[in-house]
């Protein structure tokens, strides 16, 4: 599984957005006694950044199709970089902001993918070596041809 930086900052009283990437953010509340299975913090809502509203309405009738019961505002950006985001409130948005980040090109996929669209297209010319007129320095045995039925060697 590759690894990810985030970085949290607080909000208010126990509340803290956590930045997945760029597009993904996550709004967590500590609790203030440990819940079920010794969880500190609940999910409140999460982030999706888009760069244009048709992305951010087509993302938005996506998880409205997945999730009918969750609650969900397409609006400018207010907690994110880009220009749209998408915020959901519902039991699944943590899952979903983790799967959605782990689909997400790395950098080096991105560096591979501009290296393969803007690299020359030619192909490199092969060297050819002419070795006809090179020294037989180097060789351990003497060239040896055939003469009737005998071996004889060239010098």
């Amino acid at each position: 599984m590759p690894r990810f930086r985030v970085t949290a900052k607080q909000l208010g009283d126990r509340h803290f957005i956590i930045h997945l990437s760029g597009k993904i953010a996550i709004v967590t509340q500590t609790l203030l006694r440990p819940g079920k299975n010794g969880r500190l913090a609940r999910v409140k809502a999460a982030y999706f950044g888009f760069n244009s509203y048709d992305e951010a309405q087509s993302f938005a009738a996506d998880i409205r199709r997945r999730f009918p019961a969750c609650r969900m505002q397409v609006r400018q950006s207010q907690r994110l970089t880009t220009v749209w985001e998408v915020k959901v409130s519902h039991s699944c948005v943590e899952e979903l902001a983790w799967q959605l980040l782990q689909k997400s090109p790395t950098v080096n996929d991105r560096i591979e993918r501009h290296i393969a669209l803007y690299a020359p297209k030619t192909q490199p010319v092969p060297t050819v070596i002419d070795r006809s007129t090179a020294s037989l320095q180097g060789r351990s045995r003497p060239q040896m041809a055939r003469c009737g039925d005998r071996m004889v060697s060239i010098d």
